[in-house]
């Protein structure tokens, strides 16, 4: 589903209590964030947007979570005060700003299971940033907070000042640079909202899942159910080569189907699971090709 949000057209408004306060440099943006006692994270942007040089922002709904996760997180209240407009889609939320405006949303699913909240202040701009600043409040005062810019190199400031805010800025962030903040929290804060899903990698697609397991608990079935056909006297009078047959078709749908899994939903192990069973049809016609036929009625 698609969402589309309109700026307003008039003069920006004034900054609602607790906004940050405008950048006083061109392509800046200021962040003020607030983890909220029910786990959602409210986010305010100010941006700095020079005249006559519009400013697009893409904020990815999936941001890697290590080799095989992705956490997938959902934008909603999305507001834009000032020039330009906003967009959401399935993948992305997408602010295309042409002069001084604010951006408001709120996110769902930034806060993992060990009370860490984890979310991009900046990146997937379409021009380089000279500054970005920002906080970020809680219910409790933080207990550490990292921050990183282009996955490795850490940022020029971040620290929990004296009133208990985190602080952050980073100067001359380039163009696609995404900019990540990970605050921890005390135990118990907020409950946890983060959802974890298989990344579009191939660690991801051979990732074992609840789905992969109902198929890998199917397969069990199946060979048990297997094995217990070939000790009744009725396998002897199964032609062997329509078993081996079967068993090679079943193989080829497995070969397919992890092939298509792996490169769309990611659950490419229940294509393993067909395979295997596949194989095992295969080894039954070799177990049932070497026992004597049935004595005739």
């Amino acid at each position: 589903m698609r969402v589309l949000v309109l700026a307003l057209l008039l003069a920006t408004p004034a900054p609602a209590q607790g906004d940050p306060p405008p950048p006083t440099l061109p392509r800046s943006v200021e962040v003020a964030m607030k983890v909220e006692r029910d786990g959602t994270l409210s986010v305010v942007e100010v941006v700095s947007v020079p005249a006559g040089r519009p400013m697009v922002r893409a904020i990815p709904l999936r941001v890697p979570a290590g080799a095989a996760h992705e956490r997938r997180v959902t934008i909603r209240d999305v507001v834009l005060e000032g020039a330009g407009h906003a967009e959401l889609t399935g993948t992305h939320l997408t602010a295309r700003l042409t002069r001084p405006s604010t951006l408001r949303y709120t996110v769902e699913g930034a806060v993992t299971g060990d009370g860490r909240v984890h979310w991009q202040p900046a990146g997937g701009w379409d021009t380089d940033l000279e500054l970005v600043r920002g906080s970020i409040a809680a219910p409790r005062v933080s207990t550490g907070v990292a921050c990183t810019v282009a996955g490795t190199m850490p940022c020029h400031a971040a620290r929990i000042d004296h009133t208990g805010l985190t602080r952050f800025s980073h100067r001359d962030l380039a163009a696609g640079q995404r900019m990540e903040l990970t605050v921890a929290l005390p135990a118990g804060t907020v409950p946890p909202t983060a959802r974890l899903v298989p990344a579009r990698t191939l660690a991801g697609a051979f990732l074992l899942t609840p789905t992969a397991a109902w198929g890998w608990a199917g397969l069990a079935a199946l060979l048990l159910g297997l094995a217990g056909w070939l000790c009744l006297p009725v396998a002897r009078r199964t032609d062997p080569e329509r078993l081996r047959r079967a068993g090679l078709r079943v193989m080829a749908y497995g070969v397919f189907l992890t092939v298509l899994l792996a490169l769309t939903t990611g659950h490419a192990q229940l294509g393993l699971a067909l395979l295997t069973a596949g194989a095992a049809l295969v080894a039954a016609e070799r177990v049932a090709a070497r026992r004597p036929p049935a004595p005739s009625p």
